[in-house]
């Protein structure tokens, strides 16, 4: 028998047998819905809602997986002396050559500097980041991390973006109740279509790289959504969103709405050669969406 909250929670309609259970929201976990029809509507409402359980549930995953790496290290003692084997290993481990994939990109462009360290900070820094997206290396010279983080965000800004601009949603994203792992493995066939986009050390690796960032509990999982004053907050930069949207329309070939950020891309452009900083009144959903209620 169906518990008595197992209901939708757009129509109220309820679970009436196994055959008709009611499925779960794919990043809270909590909320019900008959019909992927029921869980759009319902999704204004629910966003809220949804992104504050699903990061209290995140930090509970945080602290566990914390505790589990805590174990291993307290059955070490700490005055232990090295043990004869110990070089062993040790030489091992030096001499086998790291994986391409792995090792962090060293940046090659002078222009580039490290980062001020903050939380939710890149590791490395581009200086004239829009003109770097008009020639299509945007992602080039920065850390490995970085670019598997900045992908992973193009991707979710973008399905936002859709959802909320035109009430699109893959069956396979998260807003669509379905493994958003598998929408994102298509997002990065997309970029791999796109010649030179990834930058030259990309590898099939590269992907089982990028993937596993997302899986793991914290600011990169696929199973969390982002809006664009997540974007801001967690870059500590007002033009991040901006960056992702034009990286996002050069992976798909349109921008979000359907709308060019082509003049946009040259006013930044203008912007940094000038050294003012970047404008950030247009690209943003507020105008698009103003743009899209003249059609």
């Amino acid at each position: 028998m169906p518990k008595s909250d197992d209901k939708c929670a757009q129509c109220n309609k309820a679970a009436t047998d196994a055959t008709s259970r009611l499925k779960r929201c794919a990043k809270c976990r909590v909320a019900r819905y008959c019909s992927r029809d029921c869980q759009k509507k319902h999704w204004k409402v629910h966003k809220k809602v949804c992104a504050e359980t699903a990061k209290s549930a995140q930090n509970e995953e945080e602290e566990e997986e914390e505790e589990e790496e805590e174990e291993p290290a307290q059955s070490i003692p700490d005055s232990a002396s090295p043990a004869p084997t110990t070089p062993t290993p040790t030489t091992k481990a030096t001499a086998t050559p790291a994986k391409p994939a792995a090792t962090p990109a060293k940046p090659t462009n002078p222009a580039n500097k490290p980062s001020a360290k903050s939380k939710g900070a890149l590791k490395t820094t581009i200086l004239q980041p829009f003109h770097k997206l008009y020639v299509k290396r945007w992602l080039y010279d920065r850390d490995t991390e970085d670019v598997y983080q900045l992908l992973i965000d193009t991707y979710r800004l973008r399905v936002e973006d859709d959802y909320v601009l035109e009430g699109e949603v893959s069956v396979n994203s998260l807003y669509g109740g379905g493994n958003p792992l598998d929408d994102f493995m298509e997002f990065l066939k997309k970029c791999h279509a796109k010649k030179n986009l990834l930058p030259p050390w990309w590898t099939k690796e590269s992907d089982k790289e990028c993937l596993a960032l997302g899986t793991k509990a914290g600011w990169s999982s696929l199973r969390s959504a982002v809006e664009k004053g997540d974007i801001i907050e967690h870059y500590k930069d007002s033009l991040m969103p901006m960056q992702l949207r034009m990286m996002g329309e050069q992976v798909y070939g349109r921008g979000p709405g359907g709308q060019s950020g082509e003049s946009m891309l040259r006013m930044q452009m203008h912007s940094e050669i000038a050294g003012v900083k970047g404008v950030t009144t247009q690209l943003d959903l507020s105008s698009i969406l103003k743009q899209m209620g003249k059609k």
